[in-house]
């Protein structure tokens, strides 16, 4: 993937209990996902996951605290989100247990709540690329059929809570919104994941307005696979 230019890898990860994964039949687990996450960020790419509040087994509060852990486990700590809450689709398995009475997915407001509880607590490392998965309105049963952004954006507004991810802090996102935008200065964040030192360096105003920024990595041990020259204690552009 490095050789035709790849540089971002999105995971369908959707959630971080086994259980589930089980209920729902996702053919893998927790540590498939920690595996995987670690190989990618080993070899330099963005690693963005699926996130999928409401599936089967699950409750806003366990959503809330799964999503926690996302961000608090050096395991995990994506690079990116896309935020998909759980939809009953018109001719899937998840239809017949919600006309069975076996799911009920969340109601509107309490996903909307839950969906800025997420947002309120992802980093500033992290780019929440979309809300909602862009299906077709006829074809959804039950659950969240209109776009989320909005509304969520409304009510964040409305309690005086900001999102701290890269796309809402960007600098054309704030210009547009009628943001005042200071003198850039460069920022530096260390954290650690999947064995490894992150570094992100970005230029950003007093506001936190994000102008421009850089990824890199510190490898912990060599990576066997990369090219003779980049292996060892290796400085990775992600």
């Amino acid at each position: 993937m490095l050789e035709f230019g790849t540089t971002r890898v999105e995971l369908g990860v959707q959630t971080l209990d086994d259980e589930i994964y089980r209920l729902v039949r996702r053919g893998h687990k927790v540590e498939d996902v920690v595996k995987a996450t670690t190989l990618l960020r080993e070899h330099g790419f963005k690693v963005h996951y699926h996130w999928m509040p409401g599936l089967p087994g699950s409750t806003p509060e366990q959503d809330l605290e799964l999503s926690r852990e996302l961000f608090d486990d050096a395991r995990f700590k994506p690079d990116g989100l896309k935020l998909y809450p759980t939809m009953v689709v018109e001719g899937t398995e998840l239809e017949r247990w919600y006309q069975e009475n076996r799911y009920q997915p969340y109601d509107v407001n309490t996903m909307v709540n839950l969906m800025i509880d997420i947002k309120s607590i992802v980093p500033k490392y992290v780019r929440i690329s979309r809300v909602l998965r862009d299906i077709p309105a006829k074809f959804i049963t039950a659950g969240c059929k209109d776009s989320l952004r909005g509304v969520i954006k409304q009510r964040m507004k409305q309690r005086a809570i900001e999102c701290k991810c890269i796309r809402c802090r960007e600098y054309g996102h704030r210009a547009r919104d009628g943001w005042e935008i200071g003198e850039p200065q460069m920022v530096r964040m260390d954290y650690e994941a999947s064995g490894g030192k992150e570094i992100l360096l970005s230029f950003e105003d007093e506001a936190e307005t994000l102008f421009g920024l850089l990824r890199m990595r510190i490898q912990s041990k060599p990576v066997s696979k990369l090219e003779p020259e980049r292996e060892g204690n290796s400085v990775l552009i992600r």
